[in-house]
């Protein structure tokens, strides 16, 4: 019986041929021996890598927080794990026969490859990586989520023109329908982001809009909607702009983004508009808090502003003094 047993094994093992049996050896062993394991390393790398991220308000922020190169090789380790998983379960449950994958997990290991090689700032292997799987599964929906990780790597190696003609080509395929659910609500967030990185804010607006509306994570809608209320504010309309940070404040978001959300929305008052007596109230409640020690120069140049904006000169100077 044991022998038998074995025998049967050994034989749903073989990639060699197309069958039933195989095919479901292999997709079950690829997805939970190898994949799943690579993938939770690789989403622990992430995160990890997210907590090492700073963000610079004084600027627009990324749509994407993929820290410093330092910061990424300190974390390597989750992306290393990641990569050898993948390449194991392709190794090992690989059925390529008549041109054609059978085992679904196959083409999901190699985008786990690009997308590690993405996060350690390995942009050449990652372009290698992404590339292949557009061209070997380009029957395969799968092929349209390498393409947009085509784009963010050209992105992040400033090869603007490549990255603009692989997001022509996929929005041609959004507009035929002919896309996944995940690239559509994938789609604005990467043409934000290649937007931002050109200086193009103005036209990054639309996709961000488009990206609120469709991301499910409400810590990525308040990074959205601060960053399209920096937009709104740089470009004068205040009033949007400060809408947009009372909705990311309500959003409960990490405590800097929250912060910066309230004196960005006490830049914004426009004196003809109404009266500031709340937004003095805030920010002096704001320089009481012990946590704001490190921030009181913030508070008190954004009391300065709305002073002189009153053309109070006297409480302008008391406070940037």
């Amino acid at each position: 019986l044991l022998l038998s047993l074995f025998l049967v094994m050994l034989y749903s093992c073989s990639t060699k041929k197309n069958t039933f049996t195989r095919r479901f050896y292999h997709n079950m062993t690829a997805r939970y021996n190898g994949y799943f394991n690579g993938n939770e390393s690789f989403k622990t790398g992430v995160v990890e890598l997210t907590k090492l991220h700073v963000d610079n308000y004084s600027k627009i922020l990324p749509v994407y927080t993929l820290g410093t190169a330092d910061n990424a090789t300190s974390v390597s380790t989750y992306f290393d794990k990641a990569f050898t998983k993948a390449s194991t379960v392709i190794q090992r449950h690989s059925i390529f026969i008549k041109r054609k994958e059978h085992v679904r997990w196959i083409p999901e290991a190699y985008m786990l490859i690009g997308k590690s090689y993405f996060y350690k700032q390995d942009y050449k292997l990652a372009d290698e990586t992404f590339s292949y799987v557009v061209s070997q599964y380009s029957d395969y929906p799968i092929k349209y989520s390498a393409m947009l990780w085509l784009a963010r790597t050209y992105s992040q190696q400033k090869k603007f023109e490549k990255a603009q003609s692989m997001l022509d080509l996929v929005e041609s395929k959004i507009d035929k329908k002919l896309v996944p659910r995940y690239v559509l609500r994938d789609f604005p967030l990467v043409y934000a982001d290649f937007q931002l990185k050109q200086g193009n804010n103005e036209k990054a607006t639309e996709y961000l809009l488009s990206g609120i509306d469709k991301t499910k994570k409400r810590l990525d809608r308040a990074r959205l909607s601060f960053i399209l209320a920096q937009i709104y504010q740089e470009n004068g309309e205040l009033f949007k702009a400060t809408a947009l940070y009372n909705k990311v404040i309500k959003m409960n978001p990490p405590y800097e983004m929250s912060f910066n959300s309230k004196i960005n929305k006490a830049m914004c008052y426009d004196a003809t508009a109404g009266d500031s007596k709340e937004i003095k109230k805030l920010l002096n409640k704001m320089a009481k808090d012990i946590k704001n020690k490190e921030y009181l120069d913030q508070i008190y140049y954004a009391l300065s502003e709305i002073c002189m904006k009153e053309k109070d000169t006297t409480c302008a100077l008391a406070n940037y003094k």
